[in-house]
């Protein structure tokens, strides 16, 4: 099994707006296939002071190609569907961990 993680800072303004979109999206993403389980984090810095506030969603995934057909034929959709309007508001990072 590996974590599909999406590390997420909505500016200030939209971040109540947003955390409820997301908890949507994330259920959206849990019907596709070999989406095992999900869980949305709010990350807490450890270094700094006043930095926004980011989100990060971990996603459980049945396997390596689980994931390769999630970038094929899904991935463009779903980042697609985040409101136009929220897209120059939002900083979004991507990383896949796997189990060594």
């Amino acid at each position: 099994m590996l974590l599909y993680e999406v590390n997420i800072t909505p500016k200030p303004e939209i971040y109540a707006d947003y955390l409820a979109w997301l908890r949507g999206h994330v259920q959206a993403m849990l019907a596709l296939e070999g989406f095992k389980h999900a869980q949305i984090y709010q990350v807490e810095p450890c270094d700094a002071e006043n930095t926004p506030q980011t989100l990060c969603v971990q996603y459980l995934l049945a396997d390596r190609t689980s994931l390769t057909t999630y970038f094929a034929d899904h991935a463009e959709a779903q980042r697609a569907s985040v409101p136009a309007d929220w897209q120059d508001k939002l900083t979004i990072t991507r990383r896949v961990l796997e189990t060594i």
